[in-house]
This record gives structure tokens, sequence and C-alpha cells, in this order.
């Protein structure tokens, strides 16, 4: 009996002896194949439009990680007993991306979440002063969460360009009573904080946050790693360079100082799974300018180590710089920078406007995910 032979192409690289590539990619090469199933095969790929060479009698085929889901899928209806399943299998559950905390597991291989922004400071740039009390939280995490929101973010110390720091005391005094009110009426609800201060970071763990984002990547202090150690969150970590212009490229940059965060991380005890990123758009060198549109361009270059990348580009300065438009006439270009950064793998959208960002996943998800496979049943159903 002929068994098919399929092996997967890997182009990766290790951290701390682990083997990373781009979740998002799959290189099939595929040989011994019967006349019957290379007919089969061959119908299958014209109709995902993968990209398939042929050489001595061997196809090698490119599929992205949606294509790659269909074709699995397909394989297991076709062929339920063929020895090559488990191939199949081993490679699809090695590509899948999740990001994991003490009391959460969120698989992102094909489809990104919302990370919705609730700031408690009143200087927040785009909607500092909304949130003036515990019960206007509620009042939109109660919307929010209805509207598809997976992950709720409270800020009380705005980091926009310019700002001015205020004490640990007065953020957490912004912060806890809302961790704990949402806790207390949502317990479902997944809670990060936006926090670079250390005493802050352990009153929000303490009141059952689940997330700590850090826009100073826990590099800053000892204390924080401390703290992850003990409390075991899971983390956003951020490269930014504000007043730090580069002089040799972007993503050579970008991916050592990840690859020597991720590091720092790792040896502070955390798991893998557990850890975020996020480039740093709009901490560039300069505020506003070229760097931010280049971070959203190439942000595909952080796929290499298998982490749900985020993006943060809702209703940023820059659309006001390249558009004039103010800040609230800034959803649309919002919507078209996040449709291009998911194109490219980023899976935590973090937004202001949850409902739209929401339908926006929905058509990219059914774009991305819809193949003539079917040619009989080409009906769009309302989920």
């Amino acid at each position: 009996m002929i068994i098919t032979n399929i092996q997967e192409e890997l182009q990766s690289q290790q951290l701390q002896d682990k083997t990373i590539f781009d979740p998002f990619q799959v290189t099939l090469t595929f040989s011994a194949l019967t006349r019957q199933k290379l007919h089969w095969l061959t119908a299958l790929w014209r109709d995902l439009d993968v990209y398939v060479t042929v050489m001595d009698r061997q196809y090698r085929v490119l599929f992205n990680i949606y294509q790659f889901q269909a074709f699995y899928q397909q394989y297991q209806q076709h062929f339920p007993d063929a020895k090559e399943l488990t191939t199949l299998k081993t490679i699809w559950q090695a590509h899948q991306l999740w990001w994991r905390g003490q009391n959460f597991a969120l698989n992102l291989t094909t489809k990104p979440v919302i990370y919705d922004i609730l700031n408690t400071s009143p200087d927040s740039f785009y909607d500092g002063g909304a949130l003036n009390t515990v019960d206007d939280v509620l009042r939109r995490v109660a919307v929010d969460l209805e509207n598809g929101a997976t992950i709720l973010e409270i800020g009380g110390q705005t980091t926009r360009p310019g700002f001015k720091p205020i004490t640990p005391e007065v953020e957490i005094e912004r912060v806890i009573p809302e961790i704990k009110a949402i806790k207390a009426h949502f317990p479902e609800a997944l809670i990060a904080v936006d926090t670079y201060k250390t005493p802050v970071m352990q009153a929000a763990l303490d009141a059952g946050a689940d997330i700590i984002n850090d826009v100073n990547g826990f590099r800053d202090d000892p204390e924080k790693l401390t703290l992850l150690k003990t409390y075991q969150p899971a983390v956003l970590t951020m490269h930014e360079n504000r007043g730090k212009a580069y002089t040799e490229d972007l993503t050579s940059n970008v991916q050592r100082f990840f690859k020597t965060n991720l590091q720092l991380l790792l040896d502070a005890g955390l798991p893998y799974e557990a850890i975020a990123l996020d480039q740093g758009v709009g901490y560039s060198a300069n505020a506003d300018n070229i760097q931010d549109f280049a971070f959203m361009r190439t942000l595909d270059q952080l796929n290499i180590f298998q982490r749900p990348t985020m993006v943060a580009v809702s209703n940023k300065g820059f659309y006001g710089k390249l558009l004039g438009l103010s800040k609230e006439e800034r959803l649309l270009p919002t919507i078209v920078s996040e449709t291009a950064m998911i194109q490219q793998g980023g899976r935590l959208i973090r937004v202001h406007d949850v409902k739209a960002t929401a339908d926006m996943i929905k058509l990219l998800d059914a774009i991305n995910n819809s193949f003539l496979i079917d040619k009989e049943n080409d009906e769009i159903t309302r989920a």
C-alpha cells in the first residue's frame, strides 16, 4: 500500500531551546501520491488558491493558516483513515497560537479578539474624562461585552506624548475600585491593567487583574519581575523608542528588542504562552511620524516569535496629521489600519469602538475563510 508522504518545511529560529517559526504560514511537500489522490488534491489546491511548485514528482505547497485549516478539514473528511492524518494533526497543533493566563486560554490562531480600552484618566488623548465613576465604567462594560469585547483594559495613567506622571497612589485610586466592581458584576470578564508602575501592578493583581500591560516592557524595575514570578499573570510587553531614533533598519532593532525582552520574561519564570507583544505604535522616536506607519507595515516580522501581537492604532494622532481628521472622525482610518495589521497576524485589537471593530472582524473572518469548495452551497448566513 502506498502511503502519501507529507513533510513540513520550516524556516525557524531558536529561543531558549524552543523552535520558533511563523505560525500563520505552512509549507508542505507531498510525495508518493497515487493518481487518484493527486487528482483530488490538485482540485482542492485550486479551490484553495494555494501556490504549488512541482519537482521530481514532489509537490511543494504554500498555505496561509486559513487555507491550511480548510485543507486539513477537507482531508479529514475525505480520508478519515489515512495514516498521514497524524502528520497533518501534528502540524496543525504546532501552528496553534494560544495566549494563556491563570484564568483564561485564548486560541488566536485564525481569529483576533477585541481588547477594550477603558480609560479612567481625565487626560487620556481620546476619551479622557468620559468614565468618571465606577457606575460609568460598569455601564460601559455591559455594552462593550454585549458588542463583542473579550478583554477589558483599565488605565489610570495616560502615556500620550508629553504626558505628566501621577503618583502610584493616585493611579491606584483610579483603577482598583473599577477592577473590583467589574469582577463583582462580570466575574467572567478578563481584565487587563495598563500601567508601568510596580505598586499599581501589585495592587491590580491583588484585586484580580488577569493581564498586565507595561509600556516599559518590564525592564525598568527588578521588582516587576519578582511580581511576575509570584503572581504568574499574562503580560503584554511593549517595545518603545521615544526620543531614540534608530540608525539601523527598524525590523532588526525591534526583533532584537523582543528576543532580549522575551528572554528576560522567561528567566523571570513566566510561561512562553503567557506573553503577548506590542510593537509600540505611537511610541516611536518622534510622535505621529513615518515610523508609526512603518511599524504597521511590518507587523508580520514579529510572527517569528509565535506570540500574539497587539494592534493598537485606535484613533491615533497620526490620522489627524496625515488626513486632517479630528479625534472624533478617525474611526474609518482606524478600521482600515486594523484590517491591514490583522491580515499580517495581529490578534489583540485594542480599540475604543467595540461594535465597529466586531463587525470588521466578522467580515474579515468571512473573507479569509471563504473557499468555493462546495460549489452548490453559496449562501451567506447571518450568525
